[in-house]
């Protein structure tokens, strides 16, 4: 009996068609926080010059964070 399905098994894939078995690729996954919003100048608008200078140094620092974000998510996915 081990024998027949042993030849069965045989048959069936040699009568499979001709076409190659297509792999798909796995499609990379970027983590969670990369999609997380940077955050910048939180306030109103500035209202003296040391707000200003504030506010200039936080939307430094959220541009920064959110090309760094940009980079990494290029990284994982490459150029489009």
């Amino acid at each position: 009996m081990h024998r027949y399905l042993t030849i069965c098994a045989l048959l069936v894939s040699a009568c499979g068609g001709s076409e190659a078995v297509k792999v798909v690729p796995e499609t990379p996954v970027a983590s969670a926080d990369l999609f997380e919003p940077c955050s910048g100048w939180l306030f109103g608008p500035p209202a003296s010059e040391r707000e200003l200078a504030e506010a200039a140094e936080a939307e430094q620092g959220g541009r920064r964070c959110a090309n760094a974000k940009l980079h990494a998510l290029r990284e994982i996915y490459g150029p489009q």
